[in-house]
């Protein structure tokens, strides 16, 4: 199912930080429908069609949402925003993601907290241009692999890894993708939490509360190549 474009500089959500392109980042806009399946009182799986602003590559096309009140219940965790956060491992190996335009001149920040479910989780977070009006293939402009234990959210940021100029302002989408599970069960692992993209949102982040705040340097030498490509795109059209 294809959603709306979230769309950039217009009616965004605001972190204490900066503009937030992402909608629904924290996964508390409560879903439009019943479950599809629940496990217990405090984990439901909802058609992706029922979740506000995110898509997933799962071929049943389920989201594996949690609620807070699992702590003390199944398992010892509470969401590291708000009281819900999304497991990217539902029913198998996918990917969540959401499509955004950004115009040009933007310095794209990102903050995202992740933590494993049974030991140690790895999931693989990408942002990716599709071109001026998200038609195109896939030309990655960023990506970072994280790996996150059980024991505390790790929250993962980065400064202006890339600026949007005219030529690569257009639709992005923001990917997590599953890679691998602490006990290789393609149900369970990669719990996700409170992402962010824009402008200024990850500038002076404090890192406080009980996390470990993770920065993650800029690449630089990933921006000339992403920029290349997309110029290399363009002179094709």
């Amino acid at each position: 199912m294809k959603k709306a474009i979230t769309l950039a500089l217009a009616g965004l959500s605001t972190t204490a930080f900066g503009a937030n392109l992402i909608g629904n980042s924290g996964f508390e806009i409560a879903p439009t429908g019943t479950p599809a399946k629940t496990y217990g009182a405090f984990i439901a799986q909802y058609n992706e069609g029922d979740v506000d602003s995110w898509e997933t590559t799962a071929t049943d096309g389920l989201i594996e949402l949690w609620n807070s009140d699992t702590e003390g219940v199944d398992f010892d965790v509470v969401a590291y925003e708000g009281n819900t956060f999304a497991e990217i491992n539902a029913t198998q190996e996918a990917t969540l993601f959401q499509d955004v335009v950004i115009g040009a001149g933007i310095g794209v920040d990102y903050l995202f907290a992740h933590r494993g479910r049974n030991g140690e989780d790895t999931m693989l977070f990408t942002i990716d241009y599709l071109g001026e009006n998200g038609n195109d293939a896939a030309v990655e402009a960023y990506s970072l692999q994280v790996t996150s234990d059980n024991d505390a959210w790790r929250v993962h940021y980065g400064n202006e890894v890339f600026t949007t100029t005219t030529e690569t302002a257009g639709v992005y989408r923001f990917s997590y993708q599953a890679v691998s599970t602490s006990g290789g069960n393609l149900k369970e692992g990669n719990f996700l939490d409170a992402f962010a993209s824009g402008e200024g949102v990850a500038d002076d982040y404090p890192g406080t509360g009980s996390f470990v705040a993770v920065p993650e340097p800029s690449s630089s030498a990933l921006l000339i190549l992403s920029s290349t490509a997309f110029l290399a795109r363009r002179k094709r059209k």
